[in-house]
């Protein structure tokens, strides 16, 4: 039996190539400290990094892998680069160059490596061609999606906006990807759980999949409406 890590994070090479040349990257800024210092993003927040690992080329990662008996890795962006607080094309720039980097390690690596996408979800009709194009070009096996807060959020990604999103990852070229929802965005939907043919990940606890009737009726109608 294998063993697969489905919570792998890439921190993009691009981010420290950018820290070492002491420039941002999408209003990313490194500053030095303890560890391997902290990221000022554009949006306030900031993020401190202690462990080697997220430094790891993937060479180093593959024998991190190999020490620790690990099979497969399904990677996916690190906390907090998704860049949601981007205007769209910045986020879209940002979401395809990880994207990219993502494929070319599952290009490489494919019996060890296996990808989900990060999307820029500040503008839904984005998310959906970045989608379609992470999965039928790429080769990446679905998306992975945070959440500022449980219902709307200076980012646009809500409820209502998700709606589309979720339709488009159930069509044939897609083939009904999974999409990993990151821990605490189990609260951003309805309680109605129920199955689909959109496979959801509630974090690294649960696997749910969830009906589009769980959202609210006007933005279903709406979501279809768009697809």
């Amino acid at each position: 039996m294998r063993t697969i890590d489905v919570h792998a994070h890439v921190v993009p090479r691009a981010v420290w190539q950018a820290a070492e040349a002491g420039r941002e990257w999408y209003g990313f800024r490194h500053q030095a400290g303890d560890g391997l210092g902290t990221f000022l993003g554009g949006n306030g927040k900031r993020t401190g990094f202690t462990s080697p690992k997220v430094r790891f080329t993937p060479e180093e990662r593959l024998a991190d892998m190999d020490a620790q008996g690990v099979d497969v890795q399904v990677l996916s962006i690190h906390t907090p680069f998704f860049g949601y607080h981007l205007d769209a094309a910045q986020g879209t720039a940002l979401a395809r160059e990880v994207n990219d980097e993502i494929a070319a390690m599952t290009r490489q690596w494919p019996t060890r490596f296996a990808g989900l996408a990060t999307l820029p979800v500040q503008d839904t009709k984005a998310a959906i061609e970045e989608l379609e194009r992470a999965v039928t070009v790429l080769g990446l096996k679905g998306a992975d999606l945070t959440a500022v807060s449980s219902t709307s959020s200076s980012n646009g990604f809500s409820r209502k906006s998700a709606a589309p999103l979720f339709i488009a990852s159930t069509a044939t070229g897609t083939s009904a990807c999974p999409v990993m929802m990151m821990t605490g965005m189990r609260r951003f939907f309805s309680r109605k759980w129920r199955s689909s043919s959109t496979p959801l990940i509630s974090g690294i606890f649960t696997s749910v999949t969830m009906q589009p009737e769980a959202m609210s009726g006007s933005a279903l109608r709406k979501a279809r409406a768009v697809s």
